[in-house]
Formats: C-alpha cells, structure tokens, sequence
C-alpha cells in the first residue's frame, strides 16, 4: 500500500487523497475480504499527517459456540510520517520513510489488530458448546447435568445429607 508523495512533501498544507481496494487480508486470528482503505494525507511541514478509514468485512470465530461469521467493520486510523531515519529511541514511536512514497500496510495492520474485540461472539444471546457433550447449545439442546460440586467442599455436601436415626 505504497502512496507517491513526491509532489506533496514539497508543498507545505498540501493535501493528497488516496483509496486502495484490498481483497483478502489476515492480522494472524482475523481474515478481512474487500476491504476499502481511503483518506488523506496531509503536509504539515514537519510530517505527513495520514489519515484514514477502512471499511470491509472480517471473519470472525466465536468465543462460546466456535462457530465462524462475518462482521463489518468500519476502522478509523491516523499515522503520522517524518522522512528520513529515527535519531533517537524518543523518535522510534513515530513512522519514517524514505524517498518519494510512504508504506501504510503496517499502519492498517495495526489498526485492524487493535480494533479487534478482545471476545469475538458471534451474537449476544450465544449459548455457547455443553461443557459436558460439547454440543452447540444454539443448535440443540442436551440433556447433560451440569452440577458439579467443587471437591473442596464435598465434605459439606455430607452435612446437607439427613442422617440416619439407627445410627448414633
């Protein structure tokens, strides 16, 4: 995702629109397919302001039921470009290029990775799999008890039972 600023980087408040069409993209946990990248790109004299929005579809695979689905997403994001190398570890943080075009690919990977949710679920009312049969609770219902008694306090489950009058 090369964008040419060779005119840009020259005119000080300069603005330059771009748009990229991506087809299929993987962060490593989530898949995106037809993405739309577009923004701005605008020269402040010292940086490259870009700024952006991606629009698309990601595939998800649910916490609870493990089932697979998609979602649209709608992903703001804004990078700031200096030209040439980082001097110190204080100008690490900021995004460097060289020549006449700048690379957004990993700022759109950030971005995607931090607009994930932390739990993927495919709807609110997901039931999730039986702990028990791992059958999708959303699909079919089991008939598997799940009480179980933590074995800490099996020894207060005796105290609950009655007891037996014979017995003394």
């Amino acid at each position: 995702m090369n964008i040419d600023v060779f005119r840009i980087k020259k005119d000080v408040s300069a603005v330059q629109m771009y748009h990229f069409s991506v087809s299929s993209l993987s962060t490593g946990t989530v898949t995106y397919a037809d993405l739309d990248i577009s923004g701005k790109i605008l020269n402040d004299g010292a940086i490259l302001e870009v700024t952006g929005q991606i629009l698309g579809e990601a595939r998800f695979v649910c916490g609870r039921c493990l089932e697979p689905y998609l979602a649209k997403v709608e992903i703001p994001f804004q990078a700031n470009f200096k030209e040439g190398l980082p001097e110190s570890d204080q100008e690490a943080d900021m995004s460097w290029f060289q020549g006449d075009s700048i690379d957004i690919a990993e700022t759109v990977r950030e971005s995607l990775i931090l607009a994930e949710p932390f739990k993927q679920v495919c709807r609110q009312e997901c039931r999730g799999l039986c702990p028990i049969c791992g059958k999708n609770l959303n699909m079919e219902i089991c008939t598997c008890t799940t009480e179980t008694i933590n074995p800490k306090f099996a020894v207060l489950q005796k105290l609950l039972e009655p007891k037996n009058p014979t017995q003394s």
